[in-house]
């Protein structure tokens, strides 16, 4: 169940979230912030809403929003999702849902330019592209506690650093093509020790402790390099292993370098 209209005012991340919580509206007070996944079910080009925001950066008037409902924005809306650490503490960007480019990015939680509230009530967590259940026939997997969009899979085969950086850059998937090889932080973000994910180690059928049921083959490039004192690449790149928990670097200008290793390509906030 959706607000007929968001707040209608410019606010912060905090600010959207506490308008939300504090909403008592047709009898109910469980209302929310939407989630990434929520916000982009809305978008349908064949219907359209009213928008009139000032984008204050290009001093441009932008007119149209295309929105399922003919719900009434006035803005992009805030999701209730923000960057979380290793900790599961928050610490960075909040999440919002772009119409003008039907996709979701990122902002400081306290830059509130054209950023507004939508609530919504009750879960859609099954129909959720943030459900782990149905991955690998929808071909990724978005993390709900991070907004990022993963690949349902790793590229199957061994391949070097710089081949697994190129692969993730010219993938196309989901419609998107600002896909990334995961840094390291964000591969340790879906190490899952209480998780069995279906998966290959080489040959053999295995499992590895991955969230959102990706399908793994191997060990995971990750996009950092190890520096030298100097703060030059040293030959050494970072990889995680999703068997073990752990991270570890080897050598990419080394032939072996490349058995069973993966990219694993992600896409969101870097």
């Amino acid at each position: 169940m959706w607000a007929g209209k968001d707040n209608g005012n410019a606010v912060t991340w905090g600010n959207a979230e506490s308008y939300c919580r504090k909403q008592r509206l047709a009898g109910y007070s469980d209302w929310r912030l939407a989630t990434i996944d929520e916000l982009a079910s809305l978008v349908d080009a064949s219907e359209s809403a009213s928008e009139r925001v000032f984008d204050i950066e290009t001093f441009s008037l932008h007119v149209g929003l295309v929105v399922r409902g003919g719900l009434s924005l006035t803005g992009n809306p805030w999701s209730g999702t923000r960057e979380i650490d290793r900790f599961g503490h928050p610490y960075g960007d909040g999440w919002f849902f772009d119409f003008a480019q039907s996709k979701p990015s990122g902002d400081l939680p306290y830059f509130r330019n054209t950023k507004y509230a939508l609530c919504v009530r009750r879960s859609s967590i099954a129909a959720d592209p943030s459900s782990a259940q149905d991955t690998q026939a929808r071909g990724y997997w978005v993390d709900p506690s991070t907004g990022l969009m993963w690949a349902a899979k790793d590229n199957g085969k061994d391949v070097s650093w710089g081949k697994a950086m190129k692969h993730c850059r010219k993938l196309r998937l989901a419609g998107f093509s600002d896909w990334r090889l995961a840094n390291l932080a964000e591969l340790e973000g879906i190490y899952d020790k209480s998780a069995n994910a279906p998966g290959l180690d080489g040959q053999e059928d295995f499992t590895f402790r991955v969230k959102g049921n990706l399908f793994l083959t191997g060990d995971q490039w990750s996009s950092n390099r190890v520096m030298d004192d100097r703060g030059h690449p040293s030959g050494y790149e970072w990889y995680f292993n999703f068997n073990e928990g752990r991270a570890d670097n080897d050598p990419s200008g080394f032939p072996y370098s490349s058995v069973l290793m993966r990219a694993l390509c992600v896409r969101g906030s870097n």
